[in-house]
C-alpha cells in the first residue's frame, strides 16, 4: 500500500479515542476513591464481610455445576474497594492493594478480617484496571451485596428485552430464537447474582443494541469496535470477553451479508476489520494499564501482568482426566451443559458432545438447499469456531473456571441459527430463483 493511501486521519481519530478513554477510564478509577470516602460505604460493607464470610468460594446453586456463583472474585473486588488507602487515592487505585493470604476457598473470610478486624493489604492486583469497582463503590453507598444484585439483575432484564425487542423489530427471527435459547441454556439468570459476569454481558447487550438500532445510518463500525475492545479491558476481571466482539460481529453478518451470493470474501475483510479494531482496543488499553500504574506507583507490573498472562494461557493443570491441557480446557467446558450436566468425566463428555455434533450435521444433510456461491456458511463457521478456540488458546484459564467461560457457546448458538439460515431449504421456505437476490434473508 503507498503511504498517501494509508488513512491518516482516520487513524488519528482512532488514537484520539483511545487517549479519551483512557483518561476518562483513570478519572474514574481515581476519582471514585478520592470523592466515595471508605465512611460513605463503611455500613454496606460490613453488611457484605458478613454475608461472605459464610460463604464457600464457589457457590453451586442447586449443585448444578453450570450455576455457580464465584464469591471468591467478588469478595476479591470489595477487598479492593475497601483496600483504598485514602491518604493517596490515585496512586492506591491504580496498585489495588487487597489482603489476601491465598486461599481461594476463604475470600469471604479474608473479607471479613479486613472489614471487620482491620488486616492490612498484602498484595496487589495492579495489572487489571479493575473497572467494574468504581460502579460497585458508588452503589455501595446505598445497598449491600444483595441490593447491588438486585440493580444488576434490573439493568439486565432491560437491556436484554430491549435487545430482542430489537431483534424482532428487525426480523431477524433465528437469531431471536437462537437468542432466547442461549440465555436460557447457558443460564444466564445466574450473571447478576455474580459481579465478576456482569461487565461482559452489559457491553455485549449495549453494544447489540446500538448496533439493531443504527445499522444502516451507520455504515463504519471501526471505532465502536476499539471502544468495545477498551471498555472490555476496563469492566472485564477475564471471564467471556470474547463476547463483546463476536455478538456483534454476528448481528452485522446477519443484517448484511445473510442471503447474499459472492459475499464471502466482504464479510471476511469486515469481520477482520471489526476483530482488529477490537483486538486493539483491548490489548492497548492493558498496556495502557500498566504503564499507568507504573507512572502513579513506580512501580512495574509488565513482568508480573506477562507471567500472569503465561501461566493463563499453558499453566498446568488437569482437570478432565486427559494429559494434553487444551483437551482438558475444551471438555471440562462443553461438559457444563446439557447433555453433561456438569460432568467431569472426560469419555462421558465426549461421547455426549459427539452426539450432539452428529444430531446437528444430520440436520443440515437432511435438509440442506443448494449451496450459495460465495455465500456467508463458512464465515459464520469460523466465527461460531471461535469459544472453541479461545478456551484451547488459554487452557489454564478455561480449564480452571468453566463455570462462566463456557457461557461463551451464545456465540456458537447464534452462528449457528445464521449458518443453518443460510443453508436449509425448509418446507414453508421460498426458493429463490437462480441468480435472483433474495428479498428477505430467514435469518
Amino acid at each position: 500500500m503507498n503511504i498517501k493511501q494509508i488513512p491518516w486521519k482516520r487513524l488519528a481519530g482512532y488514537g484520539g479515542l483511545l487517549l479519551a478513554l483512557w483518561a476518562a477510564f483513570s478519572l474514574l478509577l481515581g476519582g471514585s476513591a478520592a470523592l466515595i470516602p471508605r465512611a460513605a460505604i463503611e455500613p454496606n460493607m460490613r453488611a457484605c464481610a458478613e454475608y461472605y464470610a459464610g460463604q464457600p468460594g464457589f457457590e453451586n446453586l442447586g449443585g448444578d455445576n453450570s450455576a455457580v456463583i464465584h464469591n471468591y472474585a467478588d469478595a476479591v473486588s470489595l477487598n479492593l474497594i475497601w483496600s483504598v488507602d485514602e491518604s493517596r487515592p490515585f496512586r492506591s487505585a491504580f496498585e489495588a492493594p487487597y489482603y489476601d493470604p491465598g486461599d481461594e476457598q476463604t475470600s469471604g473470610v479474608e473479607l471479613a478480617d479486613t472489614v471487620l478486624h482491620g488486616a492490612a493489604p498484602d498484595s496487589t492486583y495492579g495489572r487489571y484496571w479493575h473497572g467494574s469497582t468504581v460502579l460497585l463503590r458508588a452503589l455501595l453507598t446505598v445497598t449491600d451485596i444483595q441490593g447491588v444484585r438486585v440493580v444488576n439483575g434490573a439493568a439486565l432484564g432491560l437491556l436484554t428485552l430491549l435487545f430482542f425487542a430489537l431483534l424482532a423489530r428487525r426480523r431477524l427471527w433465528a437469531l431471536l430464537a437462537a437468542g432466547v435459547f442461549a440465555a436460557l441454556y447457558c443460564k444466564c439468570w445466574v450473571v447478576p447474582l455474580c459481579v465478576e459476569y456482569m461487565a461482559c454481558f452489559v457491553l455485549m447487550l449495549a453494544f447489540g443494541c446500538l448496533i439493531l438500532a443504527l445499522e444502516g445510518r451507520v455504515q463504519r463500525w471501526t471505532g465502536c469496535f476499539l471502544a468495545a475492545g477498551a471498555l472490555t479491558c476496563y469492566f472485564d476481571f477475564l471471564t467471556c470477553e470474547i463476547l463483546t466482539l463476536f455478538v456483534p460481529v454476528l448481528l452485522l453478518l446477519g443484517m448484511r451479508y445473510a442471503g447474499r451470493e459472492n459475499c464471502r470474501a466482504g464479510a471476511l475483510r469486515a469481520t477482520a476489520g471489526w476483530g482488529a479494531a477490537w483486538g486493539a482496543g483491548y490489548a492497548l488499553s492493558w498496556a495502557a494499564k500498566w504503564m499507568l500504574t507504573a507512572l502513579f506507583t513506580g512501580q512495574s507490573v509488565v513482568d508480573i501482568a506477562l507471567k500472569a498472562g503465561v501461566s493463563r494461557a499453558v499453566g498446568d493443570t488437569h482437570v478432565a482426566g486427559v494429559g494434553l491441557q487444551a483437551v482438558d480446557a475444551l471438555l471440562v467446558n462443553v461438559g457444563r451443559v446439557w447433555p453433561m450436566n456438569g460432568s467431569m468425566q472426560a469419555g462421558y463428555i465426549a461421547v455426549c458432545a459427539a452426539a450432539v455434533c452428529f444430531g446437528l450435521f444430520a440436520v443440515w444433510y437432511l435438509f440442506r438447499g443448494r449451496p450459495r456461491p460465495g455465500g456467508l456458511a463458512p464465515v459464520l463457521l469460523a466465527v461460531g469456531a471461535t469459544p472453541f478456540a479461545r478456551w484451547m488458546a488459554l487452557s489454564n484459564h478455561s480449564a480452571l473456571h468453566p463455570f462462566m467461560t463456557y457461557r461463551d457457546l451464545i456465540i456458537t448458538l447464534l452462528a449457528l441459527a445464521l449458518f443453518y439460515g443460510e443453508t436449509l431449504s425448509l418446507p414453508g421456505k421460498k426458493k429463490r430463483a437462480g441468480g435472483q437476490k433474495r428479498k428477505k434473508s430467514w435469518s
